[in-house]
């Protein structure tokens, strides 16, 4: 674990060498907006979510940035089109390091979805500033609160574990014409954030939740277990939990959470773990950060096909207009 946090620190060194020469021209503006034709492979009867997972490698690179907007003019024009994407999922890990600059070209190409789709962040570890021996000593050094905002957003927060922050949020969503909320935890959330979110999952039992939070499978698809967490490592003697206290005391016992999404690690794995009912529930890792270009314009869609309770998942190339088929990157569950 610790060689892996060394390559990440050297990594997040180099990338801020550089940001600083990058940006100090205008290669990071992209101001135009793509037309892109309606997708044949969208369903006209399904209503979709969107994943994009970690996008560090997107705002740090001017030569990789056009991939992410690509994909971004991708989701809005469909949704022009089709009228049935519901919002866009963030998993954590915008920027290399907490860098402002990579903070404002996230927020300039989610800028590409427009008005009338919600997006929603969550902080990784790479979202906050670090210390000596990649130590987060303050979790208030995050600028998601600066950047993450967007009108449906603001709109749609239902419940705060802080007044007006974004770090622990839970936003309503509506899919199919059915409350499916959406949990968005900070990066090794605090005992009292997973309380909180417990309490308020137990008080509404009549609604579904997906939950979305930046650290849980390992990139072998295993659940990430006490102790071995970068939250673990990074954050020390500061409070936090690790992916299996998350299991332990907000999905495992709370049946209405239909899955998680994750990323972190890897690129993308499935997990079925066994809740307090009986019900295998899916924990979902998507990381773009080690994919050529970035992340190469790939988006993993969640299909929900009207008048079933079911969810089709896929990772799809929206620039070269196919799916990936190289891994196991395609799942089916029920909730």
């Amino acid at each position: 674990m610790f060689i892996q946090l060394f390559k990440k620190s050297y990594l997040f060194v180099v990338s801020i060498f550089f940001v600083l020469i990058s940006c100090s021209n205008n290669e990071f503006e992209v101001t135009e907006y793509y037309f892109i034709e309606p997708d044949k492979i969208m369903n006209p009867t399904s209503e979709y979510m969107v994943i994009i997972g970690d996008i560090q490698d997107y705002t740090a690179s001017a030569a990789n940035l056009p991939y992410l907007t690509y994909s971004l003019d991708w989701i809005r024009n469909q949704n022009n089109f089709y009228q049935n994407i519901k919002c866009v999922l963030q998993n954590g890990d915008i920027t290399w390091g907490n860098i402002e600059e990579q903070w404002w070209v996230g927020k300039n190409a989610f800028d590409h979805l427009g008005d009338s789709i919600m997006y929603v962040w969550c902080t990784g570890n790479h979202d906050y500033d670090w210390g000596v021996s990649s130590i987060i000593a303050d979790r208030n050094s995050s600028m998601l609160n600066l950047y993450g905002h967007n009108r449906l957003l603001d709109e749609n927060i239902i419940c705060e574990f802080e007044p007006g922050k974004l770090d622990n949020i839970i936003v309503k969503n509506t899919i199919n014409d059915k409350r499916i909320d959406i949990i968005s935890l900070e990066f090794g959330a605090r005992p009292e954030v997973i309380k909180w979110a417990a309490d308020y999952v137990k008080e509404n039992f009549d609604r579904k939740f997906i939950l979305m939070t930046h650290e849980h499978l390992t990139a072998a698809g295993k659940l990430v277990t006490i102790g071995n967490s970068y939250a673990h490592a990074q954050f020390g003697d500061f409070p936090h939990t690790d992916p299996e206290d998350v299991w332990e005391k907000l999905l495992k016992p709370n049946d209405n959470i239909i899955c998680l999404i994750c990323g972190h690690n890897g690129f993308c794995k499935y997990l079925e773990t066994e809740n307090d009912a009986g019900r295998m529930v899916p924990q979902i890792l998507f990381n773009l950060q080690y994919q050529i270009n970035g992340g190469d314009s790939m988006v993993m869609l969640w299909e929900f096909p009207f008048g079933e309770d079911k969810i089709n998942i896929s990772v799809y190339n929206t620039k070269q207009k196919e799916f990936y088929k190289e891994d196991i990157t395609s799942f089916s569950f029920r909730y």
